[in-house]
């Protein structure tokens, strides 16, 4: 079997294996129902401006700051179905509790609907984290980008603190893209239409390019091989192989020569390479 054969059924074979690990994935990823959890800190949400000899201030609760930040945590319902009722559990833990500060917060459902939300009681601060408690009516699921729970925290600081999501009977997971069933319908779209092209090149190569190719170089070939005939005749005369034999005969001696050998390379072959 030529190389290119091998190489081309090897990478077919491939790509079928990465669509049905990719497939048996994705469905076992629906089969545990998992809420991946959205962030975005942005540290320079509202700043103090800055003009000569004015009057502007910032303030919170009669402190004067000179910028605060937004601290967005959502939730996007990936799963095969819409959960009800779910009580959600946030502890967000600065890395040094004295350079970040909550100063303010809400919560919204779906679509920025904050009756979709309540608290379950109000946020506390246990010395090291701050903890915040909802319980959700309804957590939809979807296939894009969607988020169906978002707390914005308005906070003090510059980094980023580490957070937990617990929500009862369900587990949790870093947002990814990937994770959207959108994405997943586009990635199998690609690699079909990718398939699709694989075998609409092997199609034009093997009907149109291939016999294409061969018409053109057949001269070439034809060129090729009186030269490599020449070459063996020229070797048995200089050699005395067959003295004994006339010129004619010598030359039909490599006539049959040369085609046993293409014979015997023909029918080494398997079927699927003599299709081919």
């Amino acid at each position: 079997m030529p190389e290119w054969i091998k190489n081309l059924a090897i990478a077919l074979v491939s790509i079928f294996v990465t669509y049905l690990v990719q497939q048996y994935t994705y469905l076992e990823k629906n089969k545990i129902k998992k809420l991946d959890v959205y962030t975005k800190f942005n540290s320079n949400f509202i700043s103090k401006p800055k003009f000569p000899n004015s009057n502007i201030k910032l303030l919170i609760d009669d402190i004067e700051k000179s910028k605060l930040g937004l601290y967005e945590i959502s939730l996007l319902n990936y799963s095969n179905s819409t959960l009800k009722d779910m009580p959600i559990h946030i502890k967000l833990t600065p890395e040094n509790v004295n350079e970040f500060k909550v100063l303010t917060y809400y919560a919204t459902g779906e679509k920025n609907i904050d009756s979709l939300v309540k608290e379950i009681k109000p946020t506390s601060f246990d010395g090291t984290s701050y903890l915040f408690s909802y319980n959700i009516e309804t957590l939809n699921r979807t296939d894009k980008d969607n988020s169906a729970f978002t707390l914005n925290i308005l906070f003090e600081g510059k980094k980023e603190p580490t957070i937990e999501v617990v929500a009862i009977g369900i587990n949790t997971q870093k947002f990814s893209w990937e994770h959207s069933p959108f994405q997943q319908n586009i990635t199998k779209k690609a690699i079909i239409l990718l398939i699709s092209l694989i075998l609409l090149f092997i199609l034009l190569f093997i009907f149109i390019i291939g016999p294409l190719i061969a018409f053109l170089t057949k001269p070439f070939d034809r060129k090729s091989d009186k030269a490599y005939a020449k070459k063996i005749y020229e070797t048995i005369v200089n050699e005395n192989l067959l003295e004994e034999f006339n010129e004619s005969k010598q030359k039909l001696f490599v006539q049959n020569m040369l085609f046993k050998q293409r014979m015997a390379i023909w029918d080494s072959n398997t079927k699927l390479s003599k299709w081919f």
